[in-house]
């Protein structure tokens, strides 16, 4: 039977923010962000019919998947990388008037290569569907 042990995470994250404020009334911040997940980890689902609730057979039976099973197949694949940079600036020329600008550049690159169930369908048989967006590295 399928497992979630077959699922792998591996995630990095780098922050790197820097502020600098050369007088009480200029404030400015340098925001830097890389994150790398080459292995996401798991993201499918189960039914509530057949795990928070047993699924109940035409004959009255009662069945529910173990807590550990994956619909997905032993090579499904979540990645992504992210990569951010922008600052935020502020600066007050008296009580009345402040001058506010923030700037960010987002680059994220994502790899959805998935099985996975869409619907339950009796015991032991669940529905499944592939997807796939972006493209292998």
């Amino acid at each position: 039977m399928p497992s979630k042990k077959w699922s792998n995470q591996t995630a990095t994250l780098l922050l790197h923010p820097f502020s600098w404020r050369p007088n009480d009334k200029t404030d400015f911040t340098f925001l830097s962000n890389f994150q790398s997940d080459p292995n996401a980890g798991y993201y499918g689902w189960l039914p509530r019919q057949g795990t928070v609730v047993p699924y109940v057979d035409a004959n009255g039976n009662s069945h529910k998947l173990p807590t550990d099973f994956n619909e997905g197949e032993r090579d499904n694949k979540m990645s992504r990388r992210q990569q951010m940079v922008g600052y935020s600036f502020a600066h007050e020329f008296n009580d009345t008037w402040t001058v506010r600008q923030n700037l960010r550049y987002t680059r994220v690159h994502t790899l959805y290569d998935s099985v996975y169930g869409n619907g339950y369908v009796s015991p032991g048989q669940i529905s499944r569907a592939y997807v796939r967006s972006g493209r292998r590295p």
